[in-house]
Order: C-alpha cells, then structure tokens, then sequence
C-alpha cells in the first residue's frame, strides 16, 4: 500500500514537471523575434518533459527504495522481537527515514513485554499458596535436564486428612490450611543452605512437590522429607477458634539414567508416597523398582472402582447389635462390601480411601442409601423390623441436599426411617460445620437416629459432644481390647459408659471378640454390644437366617448355651472398679 501511495505520487510530480516544461516552451517563443515552427516547439516541450521526468523518477526511486529498506528493516526486527520477548532492535536507517513509527513502535512493544511478564508471572504462581505453580515446576525441571544436568530429587506431598478438614470446616479453611502450609515448608526451606536452590510448588489440591537440582545422595533428601514432618508437628491456627494437626506422607525419586524427565519424576515420587500412606501416614518413603507394580495396580483398582454400583458388584453385610443380657438382636450395622471380578471380596479399608481421593465416594455412597433402605424395607416385611444403621463420610455429610435425597430413598423403598440409624466417625463429627449440624438435624426430622462410630479414637471435646444433634454414642473397640486383663481398662471403660449415659445419649460398645470380654460389658452395662464375639457381618440372607434362629432358640440363649449368671470378682470390686471375671 505504502509503494503504491509513491508511485502515485511519482506520477503527479511527473505530470505537474511536463506541464512546467510546456509552459516554459511558450514563453521562450513568444521571446523570439521570428515565430519558430511548431514541430519544433513540440520537440523542445518533449525533450524537457522527458528529462525533468527522468530527473524525478532517480529522485523519487531513490527514496522510496530507502523507505522500503526501512520498511524491511522495521518488520524484521518486529519478527524477532516477537519471538526473543526483548526490545526491537531497528537500525540506523530505520530510525532516521521513520523516526515517528520506530519511536511509536517501541512504546507499544515496551508496553506489550510489561504486560506479558505480568500475566506469565500470574500464570505460573498457584493463586491460593502464593508458591509455584505446576507450570512453573516443569519449565524448572525440564530447564534443569535440558542444561545437562543429571543430579536432582523430588519429593511428592500429600497432606493426610485434608479432605476432612474441608468436609468439616468448608473451603475457605481448606485453603487457610493450603497457605500456612506453604508458608511453614518455605521458611523450613530457605532456613537450609543445602537447600537454597530447591523450589516448592502447589501441584494440585492438597499435593505439592519440593525439587532438589543437584542432589545425588538420598540422605540428603531424606533429611529434606524429615525436616517437613518435624515443621509440621506444631498445630495449624485456623481463624479464631480452630487448631488443626495437620501431617503429611512423603515420597522421595532420585533421578538416574532413566529417569531424567518430569513425568517419570513425579510417577516414582507419587508411588513413594503411597507407600507412605499405606505405612501409616505423615511418614516417608523413598521410592524402589517394585512400587511401580503397586501403582499400576492402584490405578487399574481405580478403573474397575469407577461404574462398580452400576454393575451390582457392591453389597452390604450386616453385623447384629445385641443386648448385654440376653443377648437379643436389637439392631444391626450395614457394611459394604466390593464383589471384585479381579481380586473378590474387598473391604471398605480397600477402596473407600481411594474413592475420596478419585472423588467416587458419591456414587457408593448414594448406593448404600438406597440397598440400606431397600434391606430396612425386607426386614419390616419379615416381621422383624431392627434399626439399621449405615455410615456416611463426612463429604456426604457435607454436599448439600443429602437430607432430600435421604426422604427420596426412603419413599422410594417404603422403608420406615425410624427404622434407619447415620453413622459418623467421632474423629470427623468433632470439627463438623455449621451446615453438616444443621444437615444432621433435618435428618432427625425425618425420623432417622444419629449415632457418634468410634468413640475413644480421638481426642473430644465433650462440650462439642452435648452440643450435637446425637442419639446414641458406639465405644470404639480400643476401650475394651484390654478389659479382660486389666482393671484400669474396666475402670476407663466404665466410666465412659457412665459418661455418656449422663449426658442423655444411648451406648452400644463395639469390638466385643469373646465372651469373657461379653459377660464383663454385661456387668457393666450398657445397651448393645457388637463385634465378632457376638457375629460377623453375614449377607442379608445369612443374617435374617440367623436372626430367626436366634429367636426360635430364645432371648437367653447365646450359640446354643445358657450365659452364665454367675461370675466371680478380682480384686477390683474393691477399689469401686466394674468386676472382671475370673
């Protein structure tokens, strides 16, 4: 376009030189004394006008070939700064035939590299955390391979029970949680001079990773992994009336000769750390050649995880709850099951943990609903109408709308929710939130109980029990393991016992796996007892088979034999201790 406007130009200079020259050939003859003949004033108009055109087209073409020169020159320093991201570097001729576009140009670029750097800078920080982010810890370790170096460790974290701090307390926490988390490891970080080149970033949700160029020895990455745990031990404050100890489990991979990319990286350190969870949590591992296998297996237990409702492979065993005196079924707790097609029958400890972390606890939770309510429903039929108690994860708990689809289930069962008991581990109720109360409270509305699991676990705030919308507290089995060999145990239990029926709450006690520890309970005294003692969770079928058979044999009757009634004390009736027998 710019060559075209020239020559145009070029064209109107040429025409306005003729008309010059012609007029100039007029007045010459009107100067001479004697006319001349015309061909030969034409002659001199044409000679003139040709060399005046000619004069202004070298003129003329010698500018626009420096224009275009510059022209040129502009464009491809524009390319190259486009891709370098630095300042365009116009030559001298440039400058100088266009000084007002290069000047123009160069503020736009200028204004163009600040604003880049602006937004790369957001795009690779994680916007809770304020730390790296996932694509700035791979242009870190791609950049740290791709220079030739070889040496270098990653750790892998996964915060354990995260999930429930968000369940429990809402997101806003979750992510206070996420910030003073980073914010501990960082300081932890940058107070090691070993450490002064490493870099910590927010993989995803409650998952970071800590890179380590240059590190060869795996004592310095375990010394890196144990720093981590020990920062951790002291409680996070969350707001004002909230402190959370929060661990972590660790995975530690080296690089190697194999091994020099990110994928592979954090594929060895994600293995690491599931073996860290499968130790026990807030702990380390270091990654060996036979985790590979156990990944692998993770992952393709996940994928026949995803649909298994669908395809009716889950099923709930029931576990009776008897009375302590004769022995009664007074209700039962509902505990799935997983039909396997690969490995068989799977315990809940076998996949439920993994359903939370891929998000599947939805789907299997919404199925025991609906069989739980369908077997509340079967027993009603069969004249024998128990409480049945399901558990529910404090997610569930948490997601809005459960007490609807609750009555849904229900009305579409026919079952009886008087007939139906919500079990919630102690650990989870004890730091449940304003909405997952009030969700409990509809639920008790609607005819349902709720009951406190595993009570003893943890450590709870008795005020917080009073407060919450409970019915019945379950004794965990690790107040009564000892009760057959120890006094103090009795005493502790005892107590408990006496605790919570002071505070309006009914007792069941679970973990009963004899009859010596039965008959103690019996003394004490309490409204059930549960555990494989008394039965173990049996299918519906089996269960109701043996329901019948129980009350064809008798209330006091217990596997065929009469109980024992009299029973002989230790010692510690002396002391105001629950007799234990001898």
């Amino acid at each position: 376009m710019f060559s075209k406007r020239l020559k145009f130009k070029l064209i109107l200079v040429q025409g306005w030189l003729m008309l010059v020259g012609l007029v100039g050939a007029l007045a010459l003859s009107s100067i001479v004394p004697r006319p001349l003949p015309s061909w030969y004033l034409a002659a001199i108009v044409v000679l003139l006008g040709l060399t005046l055109s000619i004069a202004s087209y070298v003129v003329i073409a010698r500018l626009l070939r420096r224009l275009t020169m510059a022209i040129s020159d502009i464009e491809a320093a524009m390319r190259t700064s486009a891709v370098t991201m630095d300042m365009p570097a116009f030559s001298v001729t440039a400058r100088r035939s266009l000084p007002h576009v290069t000047e123009a140009l160069d503020r736009t670029v200028d204004r163009l590299r600040s604003a880049y750097q602006g937004m790369a800078g957001v795009a690779r920080k994680d916007a809770v955390t304020g730390l790296a982010n996932r694509l700035h810890f791979a242009e870190t370790v791609t950049s740290h391979f791709s220079g030739g170096a070889s040496d270098a460790a990653l750790l892998f974290i996964d915060l354990d029970q995260f999930k429930s701090v968000n369940d429990s307390l809402g997101h806003s926490a979750g992510d206070e949680v996420l910030r003073c988390f980073g914010k501990r490891v960082g300081q932890t970080l940058a107070g090691s001079e070993e450490h002064a080149d490493s870099l910590l970033a927010r993989i995803a949700g409650d998952e970071f990773a800590i890179f380590l160029p240059g590190v060869s020895d795996i004592e310095t990455a375990r010394r890196t992994a144990g720093a981590i745990l020990d920062c951790l031990e002291d409680p996070f404050h969350i707001g004002n009336d909230h402190r959370l100890g929060i661990g972590a489990s660790v995975g530690i991979a080296l690089s190697g000769p194999d091994c020099r990319t990110l994928d592979c990286l954090l594929q060895h350190a994600d293995a690491a750390m599931y073996e860290a969870k499968e130790a026990g949590r807030n702990t380390f591992r270091v990654y060996a050649d036979e985790m590979r296998e156990e990944a692998k297996s993770r992952l393709e237990l996940e994928a026949r995880l995803r649909g298994a409702a669908g395809r009716d492979e889950f099923e709930l065993f029931l576990q009776p709850l008897v009375s302590p005196y004769g022995r009664e079924v007074l209700s039962a707790e509902a505990l799935l099951r997983w039909n396997d097609p690969k490995r068989g029958m799977i315990l809940p400890g076998g996949f439920i943990e993994l359903a939370e972390d891929r998000g599947l606890i939805g789907e299997i939770g919404n199925w025991v609903l609906g069989e739980t309510c369908r077997l509340a429903r079967l027993l009603q039929a069969e004249r024998q109408p128990l409480r049945l108690g399901l558990n529910i994860s404090m997610r569930q708990l948490e997601t809005p709308g459960l007490a609807d689809r609750v009555e849904r289930a229900v009305a579409r069962a026919g079952a009886d929710p008087n007939l139906l008991e919500v079990e919630i581990a102690e650990s989870l109720l004890m730091r449940a939130s304003a909405g997952a109360v009030r969700t409990l409270e509809q639920l008790r509305e609607l005819g349902l109980s709720v009951a406190v699991d595993d009570f003893g676990m943890a450590y709870s705030n008795l005020q917080r029990l009073r407060d919450l919308p409970i019915d019945r507290v379950k004794i965990d089995r690790s107040l009564v393991k000892d009760i057959a060999n120890s006094d103090s145990a009795c005493a502790i239990l005892q107590a408990v016992l006496r605790l919570i029926e002071g505070m309006g709450y009914d007792c069941a006690v679970e973990g009963i796996e004899n009859d010596e520890q039965a008959q103690i309970v019996s003394v004490i005294g309490c409204e059930a007892m549960q555990g494989f003692g008394i039965a173990r969770p049996m299918p519906a079928d089996a269960f109701l088979a043996w329901a019948r058979e129980r009350r064809s044999d008798g209330a006091a009757e217990c596997e065929g034999q009469p109980l024992p009634r009299q029973i002989a004390f230790s010692q510690g009736q002396d002391r105001g201790v629950a007799p234990r027998p001898v």
